[in-house]
């Protein structure tokens, strides 16, 4: 009776060592995803009336190796008070879109904003606040709103940094895409690598074709639109100046404006209107199109700078900063 009786066992040792394969290979898979790539643990965003979208405060997270830190002013950056905390204290905001939040792909302490401070704080004893009031895909409308909303006081440079496409970035005000910004963690990063990356990756792999992306440049300009993100930029301009900073635009050029040395449309015409109201205007194609000359890379696609491009950044933003706050 003992033969039957093995025989009978061994399909359920079978299946009970499979099973245990199994959730060991699935616990390993959700270790792996979470602390050796980063998912499971995505920055937050969350709607806003005025704003359309901007990232949830106080996050500290990683991704894909990066840091992402968010202050309690939902900024990509430090502690940065709403007031001055000390009379000799150099306040400095940079706002823009991702060519300045970097992204999921940008570590923390790569960003132009964080290295500017790094170099600042190198050189003075003073107290050095630096500000990166961004997202991706904000036009000169969003950056306007999420700019006001922080009712900051007492600022002593703020920067804005603009792409020729932005003059016609228009925010939707709809719900937000999950998969674009999570509101909520996943269940795990397994579920987050299956629900957030699965889709484009079989995209990818059926060779079908991706949706746009806000890198994707429309050459004819919209007339309307671009009169609303003008008006924006004003006002920004406007508000800045009531916190007693001196107001920059710096117009960031794709990797196709500095193939052909010249700046869109668009971007002359934020240019244009920023010198017209006496604000002081940085033209980085210059700057890059010697770069590129040389063989440096500037781009991590089209659009977004490389991680030395934010070094050239925060060296450039180092200058304008001194020149306004340390030159006597």
């Amino acid at each position: 009776m003992s033969e039957p009786s093995e025989r009978r066992r061994w399909p359920r040792r079978v299946l009970i060592a499979l099973g245990v394969v199994v959730v060991l290979g699935l616990l390993g898979l959700e270790a792996y995803l979470r602390w050796g790539v980063g998912l499971g643990d995505p920055p937050l965003w969350v709607a806003d009336p005025e704003v359309e979208y901007k990232l949830a405060a106080n996050q500290d997270c990683r991704r894909w190796g990066n840091r992402i830190v968010v202050n309690e002013l939902g900024m990509r950056s430090g502690p940065f008070s709403r007031t001055r905390d000390t009379d000799d204290g150099v306040r400095v905001v940079i706002v823009g879109d991702s060519v300045m939040n970097g992204g999921t792909l940008m570590d923390q302490s790569d960003l132009a904003a964080e290295v500017l401070r790094a170099r600042l704080q190198a050189m003075t004893d003073r107290s050095i606040e630096v500000g990166n009031v961004s997202a991706g895909s904000w036009g000169p409308v969003n950056m306007a709103a999420a700019f006001d909303q922080l009712e900051l006081e007492a600022l002593d440079v703020v920067i804005v940094v603009v792409s020729s496409h932005d003059l016609t970035d228009m925010p939707g005000y709809g719900p937000l895409n999950e998969r674009e910004h999570p509101t909520a963690k996943p269940f795990s990063a397994t579920t987050e690598a299956l629900v957030r990356y699965g889709p484009p990756l079989w995209r990818y792999l059926t060779r079908k074709p991706a949706p746009e992306s806000d890198s994707d440049f429309q050459p004819r300009i919209n007339m309307p639109a671009a009169e609303k993100s003008l008006s924006a930029l004003r006002g920004l301009f406007d508000s800045a100046r009531t916190t007693r900073a001196e107001a920059i635009l710096v117009v960031h050029p794709d990797a196709n404006e500095v193939t052909s040395g010249q700046l869109h449309a668009n971007g002359r015409a934020m240019l244009a209107e920023a010198e017209r109201l006496g604000v002081q205007t940085v033209d980085m194609l210059p700057l890059l199109r010697e770069g590129a000359k040389e063989d440096r890379v500037h781009y991590r696609d089209v659009i977004h700078p490389s991680e030395d491009t934010h070094t050239l950044y925060a060296q450039v933003f180092e200058a304008l900063v001194v020149e306004a706050c340390f030159d006597e």
